[in-house]
C-alpha cells in the first residue's frame, strides 16, 4: 500500500507531487513549466498523469489476479489498520483486489467491517473516487458496481449507508452514459426487485440525494435521459411504504421537464421542475378511483394534509392521454 501511494504521487515526467498524494487535480496556477495550468501543456500532463495511474491499477488488478498470496497480504493489512489511518490508496488497492472473482466475497466483507466500525466513510469514498474516474474507469464494471451491489444489501445500516454513497459517487464521477444508465439500473432493481424495506430506502437515498437541495442542478439534469427508469418505478408502487413513495414523487417532480422543453437533439437545455409528471398523475387518479380505502394511501404521500395535496395536484399539467398530430 505505501508503494501504491508512493507511486500515485509521482507525475508522468518523474517528479514528486506536491497535491497531497495524487488523488487530487491541480488545477489552477502555473505547472511548474512557466505555461498556465489551462494551456494544451498543462492539459497534457493532466491526461499524462491520469493515464499513468490506469495503467498501474490495471497492473495491480491483473497481479492479483493471479497471486493469491499479495490479495490475502492485502487484507490482512487492512483488517489491522486502524480506522483512523485509512486512506484513498486503500479503496483503490481493494477495488483492484475485488477484480478477480475468488476475491469479490472477502473484498465485501471487509467494507462492511471497515463501515460498521467506521473506518470507511462516504468522505473518504469521496476522496477515492472524485477527480479520479479516469484513474478507475476499469475499475467501473468489473468490481465497483458489484461492490455497491452487494453492500446495499447488507444487512448492516453503515454498510448500506457506504454502499449508497459509492453509488452516488460513482454517477457524478463516471460521465459515460452507459456507465450511468448501469448505476440508475442498479439502483431501480433493488427497488423494484422485492427485496427488504431497509435495502429499497438506502436505493431511494440515492436518487434523493442526486436530486436533493445539497446537490447540484447537474446531477438532476443528468438524471433526466433515465426518468424511464424512474417512471417504471410507479409499477410498484404497492411495495412501497408511504416515505418511499414520497420519496420517489419527489425525485420524478425534481428530475422531468415537460417532454416539449428544450431540445436535447438540438443541445438546448432542458427544463428541471414540475413537468414531466403525467405518469403520476396517471397513477395518482388511478388510486384515487379505487373503493378500497388502503389503496387511497398513495395520496398521502403528496403532502401531510389535503390543501397540501390539492395544491401539488392542480400543479401537474392538464392530462394528455393522446398527442395525435395531423
Amino acid at each position: 500500500r505505501d508503494a501504491a501511494a508512493d507511486a500515485s504521487a509521482v507525475n508522468a515526467d518523474g517528479r514528486p507531487d506536491s497535491g497531497g498524494g495524487g488523488r487530487r487535480r491541480r488545477r489552477g496556477g502555473s505547472n511548474g513549466n512557466g505555461t498556465n495550468s489551462d494551456g494544451s501543456s498543462g492539459n497534457n500532463r493532466v491526461v499524462q498523469r491520469s493515464d499513468a495511474e490506469y495503467l498501474m491499477l490495471e497492473s495491480f488488478a491483473q497481479g492479483m489476479q493471479y497471486r493469491p498470496d499479495l490479495s490475502t497480504a492485502l487484507i490482512t493489512a487492512t483488517k489491522k489498520t486502524s480506522p483512523s489511518d485509512h486512506g484513498a490508496t486503500d479503496i483503490w488497492l481493494l477495488l483492484c483486489c475485488a477484480v478477480a472473482p475468488h476475491n469479490k466475497s472477502r473484498v465485501k466483507s471487509i467494507f462492511r467491517s471497515k463501515a460498521t466500525s467506521g473506518g470507511f466513510t462516504p468522505n473518504l469514498l469521496a476522496d477515492a473516487i472524485r477527480g479520479n474516474g479516469r484513474a478507475l474507469s476499469h475499475l467501473f464494471s468489473t468490481s465497483a458496481l458489484d461492490l455497491a451491489d452487494g453492500l446495499v444489501r447488507s444487512p448492516e445500516a453503515e454498510a448500506r449507508g457506504l454502499g449508497g454513497a459509492l453509488y452516488a459517487e460513482m454517477f457524478r464521477e463516471f460521465s459515460d452514459p452507459m456507465q450511468r444508465q448501469e448505476t440508475v439500473g442498479s439502483l431501480v432493481t433493488h427497488i423494484a426487485s422485492g427485496g427488504t424495506s431497509d435495502e429499497i430506502d438506502a436505493a431511494m437515498k440515492v436518487f434523493s440525494t442526486l436530486t436533493g437541495a445539497e446537490s447540484d442542478s447537474e446531477a438532476a439534469s443528468s438524471l433526466r435521459p433515465f426518468r424511464p427508469y424512474l417512471s417504471s418505478l410507479l409499477d410498484h408502487v404497492r411495495g412501497l411504504t408511504p416515505s418511499q413513495l414520497r420519496r420517489l414523487f419527489m425525485v420524478l417532480f425534481t428530475v422531468g421537464g415537460n417532454d416539449d422543453d428544450g431540445d436535447d437533439d438540438i443541445g438546448l437545455p432542458r427544463k428541471v421542475g414540475m413537468g414531466g409528471c403525467d405518469d403520476v398523475q396517471i397513477v395518482i387518479r388511478k388510486y384515487l378511483s379505487l373503493a378500497q380505502v388502503p389503496m387511497k394511501r398513495i395520496v398521502s404521500t403528496c403532502g401531510e394534509d389535503l390543501p397540501t395535496c390539492r395544491r401539488l395536484l392542480l400543479a401537474l399539467p392538464p392530462f394528455r392521454p393522446f398527442q395525435i398530430s395531423t
